[in-house]
């Protein structure tokens, strides 16, 4: 059975990370090694960590890397990726949980073609009761049709609930600086691939915060044009280019600016820089690129024309999703 890495950026996150890291030594699938990467935190998350293993009698499986200065969540991320010496990596977010079978049924997926692995999430919402996101396709992609199902959101944009053959990362990294690398590199990296297998199994415990069910803080829209840059860099340079995957491109950036403009709408209260982040997302949009994807994609052109003619409106559909899909008012 193959050696798995499990990754965990940790910055600041001394009341959950025990139940984290538990969640990752207790796994069934034993053979594994846990690298810890502490983005500079400013509170006692490694020595709570420390404290907790050497209660347990120690654990020679975990790792400790330190970031000297706080680079965020995807330079951690690379930071542990080129640190693992497993053949593959999986990822687990330090208020988050692996379910216990994890690393047991995604390994238990591989064939020796299959270069990436893809589970469920299970949401636990804010009171506790739980919705698990089941896949919107099932079964074995090419990696080229892989990365356009992923650009379509229907194979999912996380990194938690994923069994990654690290050398799907010789030459790739997630980007630093930005929001939603995940939702970028994953396509990248599925290219790659020969093959990507999605099964239609729980694996990962995704807890919703009632601090974060925005989705954080509301990144500048010229984050927009490094995300475009960078997709169209790793996925349409070369001679694996194609028309599908153009349009898929074209629908990942209409997707992330949705979600940009969404978290500016629902901002409370609004600045005159989130009034701006709206306006300047509905200009982004191009009425081009909505009848060029309007097959394809039809739910996402009809949110973006929405956005684009009548934002309140979507706004209110948007906090009604949240309602129900998370349980938490937006």
């Amino acid at each position: 059975m193959p050696t798995v890495s499990v990754v965990m950026a940790v910055y600041n996150a001394q009341d959950t990370i025990v139940r984290a890291v538990r969640s990752v030594l207790d796994q069934t699938h034993t053979d594994l090694e846990l690298l810890l990467v502490d983005d500079a935190s400013t509170d006692a998350s490694v020595e709570t960590v420390r404290a907790h293993l050497a209660e347990r009698g120690g654990d020679g499986r975990v790792r400790y890397l330190t970031h000297p200065t706080n680079r965020r969540a995807a330079a951690a991320r690379n930071t542990g990726v080129a640190a693992a010496t497993g053949e593959f990596v999986a990822f687990v977010d330090s208020d988050d949980e692996m379910l216990p079978g994890y690393l047991e049924t995604l390994v238990g997926a591989l064939d020796d073609d299959v270069d990436v692995v893809v589970g469920n999430v299970v949401y636990v919402r804010p009171d506790g009761s739980r919705r698990e996101r089941h896949p919107a396709v099932t079964g074995d992609f090419a990696g080229s049709r892989a990365a356009e199902l992923g650009l379509y959101d229907k194979i999912t944009p996380f990194t938690c609930d994923k069994l990654l053959r690290r050398s799907l990362y010789d030459g790739v990294t997630y980007p630093e600086g930005i929001i939603n690398e995940d939702f970028l590199t994953n396509p990248v990296l599925a290219s790659r691939a020969r093959t990507v297998r999605v099964v239609d199994a729980p694996v990962y415990l995704y807890r919703v915060r009632a601090d974060s069910v925005t989705w954080g803080s509301i990144p500048p829209v010229s984050e927009l044009d490094t995300a475009e840059q960078y997709l169209r860099d790793a996925l349409l340079s070369g001679p694996g280019s194609t028309d599908g995957l153009r349009a898929a491109v074209d629908h990942a950036m209409v997707f992330l600016t949705l979600t940009s403009a969404q978290r500016a709408l629902l901002k409370e209260p609004a600045t005159v820089r989130d009034t701006q982040v709206v306006r300047d997302c509905r200009r982004r949009i191009r009425w081009s690129t909505l009848v060029r994807l309007a097959r394809r994609a039809p739910a996402t052109v009809a949110g973006a024309v929405l956005l684009k003619t009548t934002p309140p409106a979507y706004a209110w559909l948007y906090r009604r999703h949240v309602r129900a899909s998370y349980g938490q008012d937006a």
